[in-house]
């Protein structure tokens, strides 16, 4: 049978891996897709397999500049004083809202003088999604990032990169992202790079040959 001998993903027929795409048509789509999968938990996070094979582009010679996504706010590319790598989807977690006092209240007031005798159900707990090995090897490599590392950091979707250098030790940003100081030497088009196509790798930090 010709059709036995085509090879088919090994994701498939993992009960895991279909559970969680379930749980999110679910969560997108309820009126329809809950009718679909009734036993869906919504809760549930993606459940990406990684790929048995690995290809990444061979590495580059002579001089390296690496290629940082970190978007950035409307900012001009020449401020740019600092640099972290963009946090793993799923994984940055929501701050909760302080009063001036410091104090952080549970549970909502409904208004009434006497205690409910309904329990109050928590939030639920934000899943944390644990950064896959490609991602691993990534921070890995910003984090042994020696100072005055020539880095390009993206700008206008690729269009633009401001090139400088990391300086001094490692920090942690306001918002809790492992970063590094940055001092910017220039602003280049995407044109000046000798194979542009390279930039568009889908990591987010990766080296590149240096135009």
């Amino acid at each position: 049978d010709y059709a036995a001998k085509i090879p088919m993903p090994e994701w498939l027929g993992n009960p895991d891996f279909h559970l969680s795409h379930r749980a999110k048509l679910v969560h997108k789509e309820p009126k329809f897709y809950k009718e679909v999968f009734p036993d869906a938990d919504v809760d549930l996070d993606y459940l990406w397999p990684e790929p048995k094979h690995e290809f990444y582009p061979a590495e580059p010679e002579g001089d390296v500049l690496w290629i940082l996504r970190d978007p950035h706010a409307e900012i001009d590319p020449q401020t740019l004083d600092t640099v972290a790598l963009p946090p793993v989807r799923g994984r940055a977690v929501t701050p909760v809202a302080v009063e001036p006092d410091g104090y952080s209240p549970v549970y909502v007031d409904d208004g009434s003088r006497r205690p409910s005798k309904q329990p109050r159900k928590l939030p639920p707990k934000q899943q944390v999604k644990k950064p896959t090995r490609k991602r691993q090897a990534q921070e890995n490599a910003f984090a042994t990032l020696p100072g005055k590392t020539a880095v390009a950091v993206m700008f206008e979707d690729g269009a633009k990169f401001a090139v400088g250098q990391v300086v001094g030790r490692p920090i942690t940003l306001d918002d809790g992202r492992f970063g590094r100081n940055f001092t910017v030497t220039e602003v280049i088009d995407r044109s000046a790079f000798d194979y542009p196509a390279l930039l568009q790798d889908p990591r987010v930090f990766f080296p590149v040959q240096a135009p």
